[in-house]
């Protein structure tokens, strides 16, 4: 109940009181989780989670682990998989934190919905990408010889700094 945040209180480290008026308190107030306030300022919501902050802190560790897969890479596309699979995760777990949606299908949100179905797809397709044989051009950039082929040798009167 009442989950929706854009703030977190820094000094205590936990979820926020929102004050009268915030989307967060106006809609508690609409589904009766709390009463309204008798004078104006005397109120504040339900604790609500950071939703914001913890979506900002996981974009930036699905990055990372993209940025690391990268490195490594065998085949075209599987990187992208990969970061799609999670972000599908993160957001189908934050939509349970947050209470400014709907149920739309199966008590789920829209976003939750969508989670599900792209993050199946990302699935299918991932595992259907590492059963292709590795593409020689994503692992020459990854810095791979291919198997059974010596490394490039350099141009004719090319020099050092690729002229």
């Amino acid at each position: 109940p009442g989950k929706f945040v854009s703030a977190i209180d820094t000094r205590e480290n936990k979820p926020v009181l929102k004050p009268e008026g915030s989307p967060a308190f106006l809609d508690q107030v609409e589904r009766k989780l709390i009463e309204p306030p008798a004078r104006a300022g005397a109120a504040k919501s339900l604790p609500v989670y950071p939703t914001q902050l913890m979506e900002s802190f996981n974009a930036l560790l699905i990055c990372l682990i993209g940025s690391f897969f990268f490195r490594c890479r065998k085949r075209y596309g599987e990187v992208f998989f990969l970061v799609g699979i999670l972000y599908c995760a993160q957001r189908f777990v934050l939509e349970i934190l947050r209470d400014d949606n709907p149920a739309i299908f199966l008590g789920l949100t829209i976003s939750q919905n969508l989670s599900i179905v792209f993050g199946i797809i990302c699935l299918v397709l991932f595992v259907q990408s590492r059963r292709l044989p590795p593409n020689v051009a994503a692992t020459a950039a990854a810095g791979v010889p291919p198997a059974g082929m010596p490394a490039a040798k350099p141009r004719k009167g090319a020099t050092a700094a690729g002229g």
